[in-house]
């Protein structure tokens, strides 16, 4: 598709908008405009659905791994040594003296 045959197809997907009387422009339009060619249409749809499956797929790793897993390991460099710890580091002094 060249520059040009995109703007038309722009200009459709605007005629589109405007006759169902919205200002902005919808996915859908884009689809209406390329409706009269398969090939073109298959492709919108098909990278429609891998932008649903990847957002999915986001989601799924931002709620379960990546943000416990990153607490997990920002949480355990902040603390401090707990009572326990302190006391190994006492201990460890005194019998290295």
């Amino acid at each position: 598709m060249t520059v040009c045959g995109a703007v038309v197809v722009c200009h459709e997907a605007t005629r589109a908008a405007r006759t169902a009387n919205r200002q902005k422009i919808k996915v859908d339009d884009f689809k209406f405009a390329l409706r009269k060619d398969p090939r073109k249409l298959g492709r919108v749809e098909e990278l429609l659905i891998l932008q649903r499956e990847i957002a999915e797929a986001r989601r799924t790793f931002d709620n379960s791994e990546g943000k416990s897993l990153s607490k997990s390991f920002v949480e355990k460099d902040d603390k401090e040594p707990s009572a326990k710890e302190k006391k190994k580091e006492k201990k460890g002094k005194k019998e290295a003296n």
